[in-house]
């Protein structure tokens, strides 16, 4: 078993099926822009998207031998974080079109694209999935031993569950939200 998860030809096809599925799901995005969408097609999607990840994460995780669990974890973490931004940007480029096109108000094109809309929500769950699991991967390896500067007292311990609460909850909460609402400045300066 573990030959197919090291086996790099099956990483390169699986990031290849990553990114024609994810792609020809957000193709027609202007089609899907309803409440809810196609609910078979997004699970199916979602399927199809979270194997080949996971496979490619695994290839690196072990072929990086002493590191490979936080390179497993950064990769898995970071492929998610990708798909919600091809999303996003997929979501950006078709309201900025409609935008200058003219056909209705800016903000009703707004309320469409980044309110009210199916594939906003699979963008989202992808995003936020990702971005939480880079803070806590980025989080293990980086930021847990850097913080050896602080005092080994109570006031240390207590400076440390206030870094880790900032780095864990209020700064990927404050990525996620800030994300789309800078889209959306974008589009309201066109």
């Amino acid at each position: 078993m573990e030959f197919l998860w090291n086996n790099g030809v099956l990483a390169v096809v699986s990031l290849i099926i990553v990114i024609v599925v994810n792609f020809f799901y957000v193709r027609n995005v202007n089609q899907k822009v309803v409440n809810g969408g196609n609910k078979i097609l997004a699970i199916l999607v979602l399927i199809i998207s979270f194997i080949p990840s996971v496979d490619i994460a695994i290839f690196l995780g072990l072929n990086t031998g002493d590191i490979g669990s936080s390179v497993f974890g950064f990769t898995f973490s970071f492929e998610f974080v990708v798909i919600g931004l091809i999303y996003y940007f997929a979501l950006f480029f078709n309201a900025k079109k409609e935008i200058k096109e003219e056909k209705t108000s800016k903000n009703a094109i707004l309320n469409k694209y980044f309110n009210n809309n199916a594939i906003l929500g699979y963008a989202t769950a992808h995003y936020m999935s990702g971005i939480i699991m880079l803070m806590v991967s980025v989080g293990n390896t980086f930021l847990y031993p850097a913080m050896d500067f602080l005092p080994d007292n109570p006031m240390g311990g207590i400076a440390a569950l206030v870094l880790m609460i900032l780095y864990i909850f209020v700064l990927p909460g404050y990525i996620i939200l800030k994300t789309p609402k800078l889209f959306i400045q974008f589009l309201n300066k066109i």
